[in-house]
């Protein structure tokens, strides 16, 4: 099933243009891989395009980030937080804990540096 997941990741990727229904689903599956733990296929829809990195979970108020840091995703959560596309709102609350609060609690301290030193937080 992974495989056919990136199959169709990379037929996406090779389009010429995404509109906005590919580019909701893209931030639904980047949500749905942190979720489950696919770092591979996180990583993959990341660098593939930005714009997805934005989502946010309707029931929770979740977002990629947040889901990352509570489910000790430290590579994942790092290259969501360095790309500068990213809608920053540390706001963003998903059962009362933002994604600092869950790198904290998870020990992922190069993940809390990074996003205390970012400067879209300040």
């Amino acid at each position: 099933m992974i495989s056919d997941i990136y199959l169709i990741i990379n037929y996406i990727m090779t389009s010429s243009s995404l509109n906005t229904d590919i580019m909701d689903l893209l931030g639904e599956a980047l949500y749905k891989a942190c979720e489950k733990k696919y770092n591979d296929l996180a990583l993959k829809i990341i660098n593939m395009n930005y714009y997805t990195l934005n989502y946010v979970n309707a029931k929770d108020n979740s977002t990629p980030l947040i889901i990352a840091c509570k489910n000790k995703m430290s590579n994942v959560a790092l290259n969501i937080i360095k790309n500068y596309h990213v809608n920053w709102n540390m706001d963003t609350v998903s059962n009362g804990s933002t994604a600092l609060i869950y790198a904290c609690e998870n020990r992922m301290h190069e993940v809390v540096l990074e996003i205390v030193k970012n400067h879209y937080i300040c």
